[in-house]
């Protein structure tokens, strides 16, 4: 299913008891917050475009091939810095126990 908000499009890929996988496609100049809750752990990986990503007061610069992991209760800022779509996978891992 695909969501569409004036800042990205969500479309869920796959989604299980223990897993998701999400594209996100966040539009030129427009931010989106990717947050993980307690038991459970979601990566990000660049598919296209250039992203500035900030965590606990620290930027860094992602770009086609590069990823993050969002660990445990802690949450990411993403902002599209390029003048296309940034396209995003995100993998999401839940603990069941």
């Amino acid at each position: 299913s695909t969501r569409s908000f004036p800042w990205v499009m969500k479309t869920i890929l796959e989604s299980g008891k223990d897993h998701s996988v999400i594209r996100l496609d966040v539009f030129p100049g427009k931010r989106c917050l990717i947050t993980s809750k307690k038991k459970a752990e979601r990566m990000i990986l660049v598919i296209d475009g250039k992203a500035e990503v900030f965590i606990s007061q620290k930027n860094r610069i992602l770009k086609r091939g590069d990823g993050h992991t969002v660990m445990n209760n802690s949450a990411i800022r993403i902002e599209n810095i390029g003048d296309d779509t940034l396209r995003l996978l995100e993998v999401g891992l839940f603990r069941q126990h």
